[in-house]
């Protein structure tokens, strides 16, 4: 049996100076970015894309990127473009093609 899924982690926040559509209150609004990555017996496997939500601090309030207003999504948009994505959601990854790396040069070694 094989155990395959996908996940996501916390990559990136940033607190705005929006106001609130919920409360009206100010800088109290975070915006956080996840990057979502498929895993394999719970190991990373490879990212495949990334998820920006909001939350007001004060009321709780959650909102996906798709509801953010202008000036929240300009927000959003440059914390995307710092946002980086960490190297062990590619650890299968890396992993596989060391195997393959190691046994081709292990491979040329024995025909030599």
């Amino acid at each position: 049996m094989i155990i395959f899924g996908t996940r996501s982690t916390h990559i990136a926040s940033e607190q705005t100076e929006v106001r609130c559509n919920h409360c009206q209150s100010e800088h109290s609004v975070w915006v956080y970015i996840y990057q979502k990555y498929v895993h394999l017996f719970w190991v990373p496997f490879f990212p495949f894309g990334k998820m920006v939500v909001s939350e007001c601090g004060h009321c709780k309030q959650v909102l996906r990127q798709r509801e953010f207003g202008a000036e929240l999504q300009l927000t959003a948009q440059n914390l995307l473009r710092s946002a980086k994505t960490p190297w062990w959601t590619y650890f299968i990854l890396f992993l596989v093609l060391g195997f393959i790396l190691l046994s081709t040069v292990i491979g040329i070694a024995t025909v030599l």
